[in-house]
């Protein structure tokens, strides 16, 4: 009898299993099998901002086509500015620099090695900017695991593993670490892989409904545009940035739910004051030190998080990593901005500054290059130009 019903449910499972593994290779709406970066560079190429339907995951070759596509393009001029930061330093964007030619280098979730890499990237083509901003995170310099709480996915700290480059960029890590003169041959970097994520995907009932609704929606998985915000599309802008807040208007009571949630979760997790003793942080040393020798101006920058996220993760009114940092740039005449605590730039409540509970919206990473103007006119960077102009 149970054999029997065994094999009914087969009879049902298989055949429908394999109906939305074709569809979800066939449509691939999210791009987990058929690379969709090549044509979002072609985009940027073109000076156009790039309107994608699902977020793909693959930001590391997303870095390399956009340089191999400038490079065929006969664009082989460097930039005046780049970042390399993730998606806390994603609002940073040319708006701040009119006067530069600017490109934002975000990788989500992205870490110090990361960082090394675009380095290796950058050096190898022979097209290191002028000015170079380098954005800290709580993680820069810390592993983080993904953790399922209440049906989501969490990334949290986990210092018990070594840090992880985007699988994408394993190869320019090397690159970068041997321009550090960092690379030993008892170094074996660990990829931040989601290729099995990416596996799993393709079993997904949830990516199938995507792929269904992409194929009647009639609507185009990747498009061109002039907006930097476009209904149902996900846009990453021309010169790289993008906004986390550009789909809907902020809830701010949601917002502050989920900040006690983040609180919740990460309690004494989040700034780890072991990393200024970390490998990583000094491998963040090495990178600016030799980014100078490279006639590069390095600038750090720290985006606040969520003034709930600071008030309840943080001890005082310091971090010290942040302490660290400050003292390192100061020795080697390094202008840091920003920082962790959100009370510094009167950021003192939710309200509509934060998507959640480290991510500021634009105007408030606006706001912190606006208030440090002055500093940054040190270095030759003008923001804002037009001095009627305050974000």
């Amino acid at each position: 009898m149970y054999k029997k019903l065994i094999l009914k449910i087969a009879i049902l499972v298989i055949p429908l299993t394999i109906l939305i593994v074709i569809i979800n290779i066939k449509v691939d709406s999210g791009f987990l099998l058929n690379n969709r970066s090549r044509q979002i560079a072609r985009i940027f190429a073109s000076g156009r901002n790039a309107g994608i339907r699902y977020v793909p995951s693959d930001w590391g070759f997303l870095q390399i086509a956009i340089i191999e596509e400038r490079l065929n393009q006969k664009d082989t001029l460097s930039k005046d500015i780049l970042v390399f930061g993730t998606s806390r330093s994603s609002e940073i964007s040319s708006d701040i620099f009119p006067q530069n030619t600017f490109f934002n280098c975000s990788i989500p979730n992205g870490n110090v090695l990361d960082y090394i890499a675009l380095y290796g990237l950058y050096k190898r083509y022979k097209i290191l900017p002028e000015y170079l901003i380098i954005a800290v995170d709580p993680w820069t310099f810390h592993a983080r695991k993904s953790i399922k709480i209440n049906k989501e996915i969490q990334a949290v700290t986990d210092i018990s593993i070594p840090l992880r480059v985007n699988s994408d960029l394993i190869n320019d890590c090397y690159t970068g670490l041997k321009f550090l003169e960092l690379y030993g041959t008892n170094l074996k970097l660990k990829k931040n892989n989601s290729s099995l994520n990416d596996i799993v995907g393709f079993f997904s009932p949830n990516y199938f409904q995507n792929n269904i609704r992409s194929i009647f929606g009639k609507k185009k998985n990747i498009i061109e545009t002039d907006s930097a915000n476009v209904n149902s599309y996900f846009v990453i802008l021309s010169d790289g940035s993008y906004s986390l807040s550009q789909q809907s208007r902020i809830d701010s009571v949601l917002v502050k739910d989920e900040s006690y949630k983040f609180v919740s979760i990460h309690k004494s997790k989040f700034f780890i004051s072991s990393d200024t003793n970390s490998i990583y942080f000094g491998y963040f040393k090495k990178l600016l030190i030799s980014l100078k020798k490279d006639g590069v101006t390095p600038l750090v920058y720290i985006s606040p998080v969520n003034p709930i996220v600071f008030d309840n993760l943080s001890d005082s009114a310091s971090v010290p990593l942040e302490e660290k940092i400050d003292l390192f740039c100061k020795d080697n005449m390094i202008l840091r901005i920003g920082s962790f605590n959100p009370h510094k730039y009167n950021l003192n409540s939710v309200s509509d500054f934060f998507v959640d509970g480290y991510h500021p919206v634009k105007s408030v990473v606006e706001n912190i290059f606006y208030y440090h103007k002055n500093e940054l006119m040190t270095i030759g960077l003008t923001t804002f130009p037009d001095k009627s102009h305050k974000p």
